[in-house]
This record gives structure tokens, C-alpha cells and sequence, in this order.
């Protein structure tokens, strides 16, 4: 493992096509990758509590607000960094089924995970924030289908991005103190074509690889 790269940003900003780019680049340049959703984790490790309390099966019928519910029993059993925990123990488990050169940690959304990835990883962890404006997020979740967790009415994500916004403005705060801003913190503005967005990612890939050697 030589990289970690942590994800964060507003719902539909654009961290899985970031995460898709990305793979995309570094396999053509002879690495491997995998990458693990947050939320995937904690439905993982909680899998047969969300059958009994919702009669989910699969990841992709789970609605926010039971990812909301079983998270916070999470943390009433783990600590404050539950899910950061339960990532880290998945991402573990990936890697002795297969070593890998990358590792994509989507859906950062908590500073106290950003402080506990760069515990665990220290100098090879990034964070990535993919950022863009509420109007163009809102008209990419109304034109997608990506399960029943992101059908949301344009109200109802308006409102709740008002509490995102307020966790993502600690977690970037937290970021740039403490991985600082184009060190081991990058921001990528996500509000035009996919090609101008995958231009600024392979920018920013390069740039981090050029840090990573330069510190070897």
C-alpha cells in the first residue's frame, strides 16, 4: 500500500466519478486500487440489523435515514469514530484477500475521521474534497437513480444540505490544519463538463505522486 486517499464533499459533488477517473488513470500508469464506501461499511458490519429493524437486505435499499439510525448505535458501541473504525477494519480485511497500491475511502463526512485515517495512515493518507455549487448537485440527484437512498425532492435536499454543509465545513477545517491545503489536502471544483472535471483529477493524481516520491 503507498497511497490512501480519503474523499469528501456535499451529496452528488462528484466523489465517485472522482473515484472512477482516478482508478481509470492509475491503472494506466501500473497501479492497483480498490476503494470502499464508508457507508458500505457500516452496512457490512451491522448487515443483519438493518434486516430486523427494516427489512433491508442489500445495501441498495437502504434509506439515509437508516444509515442515520444504525450509525448512531454504532457510535453508541464504538466511540465517535465508529464507522472510521469499521472502514478501516473492511479495508484491512480487502487488503490480506488482495494487496493494492491505492486505497479510495469514499464518503468522509466527519472531522473526527479525518483525524483518525491520519493516525492510522500518516503520511501516505490525502484528503480530497470535490466541491460544487447546491443548484448543479440538486440537478444531478433529480436526473439519477442510485438506489432509494438518493430519490430525494428538491425541499427535502435543501434542507438537509444545510446539516451537510455544516459537517463538511468542519471537516475541511479540520483538514487544513492538520494535512494542509495542496500538501496532503486538495479541493477539485466539480461544476463543469466530466472532461474539464477529469482533467483537474489526473492534475491533482500527478501532483500527489510527485509529493509521494519526493518524500521517499
Amino acid at each position: 500500500m503507498k497511497l490512501v486517499l480519503g474523499v469528501c464533499g456535499l451529496p452528488a459533488s462528484g466523489k465517485t466519478t472522482f473515484i472512477n477517473f482516478s482508478k481509470e488513470w492509475l491503472k494506466q500508469n501500473g497501479w492497483s486500487s480498490l476503494s470502499v464506501k464508508m457507508s458500505y461499511a457500516l452496512f457490512t458490519h451491522y448487515r443483519e440489523l438493518f434486516e430486523k429493524k427494516f427489512g433491508v437486505k442489500s445495501y441498495n435499499e437502504v434509506k439515509r435515514y437508516m444509515f442515520q439510525e444504525i450509525g448512531d448505535i454504532a457510535r453508541n458501541e464504538l466511540g465517535e469514530d465508529a464507522i472510521a473504525i469499521l472502514t478501516y477494519n473492511l479495508l484491512n480485511e480487502r487488503i490480506e484477500e488482495r494487496d493494492t497500491d491505492a486505497i479510495f475511502i469514499d464518503g468522509i463526512r466527519d472531522s473526527g475521521e479525518v483525524k483518525y485515517f491520519n493516525k492510522k495512515f500518516n503520511d501516505i493518507f490525502y484528503l480530497i474534497a470535490i466541491e460544487a455549487p447546491l443548484e448543479t448537485r440538486l440537478k444531478r440527484v433529480l436526473k439519477r437513480s442510485e438506489g432509494e437512498k438518493d430519490k430525494l425532492q428538491e425541499e427535502e435536499f435543501v434542507q438537509r444540505d444545510v446539516w451537510e454543509d455544516e459537517k463538511y465545513k468542519k471537516v475541511i477545517n479540520t483538514a487544513e490544519k492538520i494535512l494542509k491545503e495542496n500538501v496532503r489536502f486538495f479541493k477539485i471544483a466539480n461544476k463543469g463538463t466530466k472532461e474539464e472535471f477529469k482533467e483537474k483529477v489526473i492534475s491533482i493524481l500527478k501532483n500527489i505522486l510527485i509529493i509521494l516520491t519526493s518524500d521517499t
